[in-house]
């Protein structure tokens, strides 16, 4: 029971970072999204996921009612606020922060893969994150099983520790945060450097 609160609340707090980040100007499609995205390069370079989230094919990509559960409970205890918008065609729900800036419980490489994964995305359409989403391999492959297959998001799991030589990025990180004095190092910069030196050893 320990275990699953304590992944409950991973989730929330992931979900809780987004929404800080991105107040005011997001969706809960986008919200579902940022997450799968974030899951999947926490695969790729950890091994590991970092919510619980067991996505589904469903219309519009990766799912699982549980993101359901995760912004109700943020919004009910005043973490989130919850609008729902209008729109010409349909309405939708947008969240905001009522803590900006709080402190969330991820670790420094929990936080450092969401902030890269905002920087990259967040900037972009629904449309173009989804496009993003079909094209990754755990979702070709669901797409091949069917609507409501699971998604196989550890087909990608250490893919790119490997293409890295076996880099740790979490000692990476611990390793930049003591050159640097405690001084963050945008994630951008790091995997640049990290794939650098995957090269330079392959070369």
């Amino acid at each position: 029971m320990a275990n699953e609160d304590a992944n409950h609340a991973k989730t929330e707090d992931l979900v809780s970072y987004i929404v800080d980040r991105l107040s005011g100007r997001i969706g809960r499609t986008m919200v579902l999204k940022l997450l799968y995205l974030t899951d999947l390069e926490a695969r790729r370079y950890l091994g590991h996921p970092i919510t619980h989230l067991e996505y589904r094919l469903y219309f519009y990509g990766p799912f699982d009612a549980e993101i359901y559960r995760a912004l109700e409970l943020l919004r009910d205890s005043g973490e989130i606020a919850e609008e729902l918008v209008h729109y010409p065609a349909a309405s939708a729900y947008r969240y905001s922060t009522l803590r900006p800036g709080r402190t969330h419980n991820l670790s420094r490489t929990e936080e450092a893969l969401v902030a890269h994964v905002l920087n990259t995305y967040a900037p972009q359409t629904l449309d173009d994150v989804l496009d993003t989403v079909y094209d990754t391999e755990p979702m070709r492959r669901a797409q091949e099983a069917g609507l409501n297959s699971r998604i196989p998001m550890e087909c990608v799991d250490n893919e790119m520790r490997i293409s890295l030589g076996g880099i740790d990025l979490e000692r990476a990180l611990a390793a930049e945060d003591n050159a640097s004095r405690r001084r963050s190092v945008p994630w951008i910069e790091l995997r640049r450097e990290l794939l650098d030196r995957s090269r330079r050893a392959g070369s």
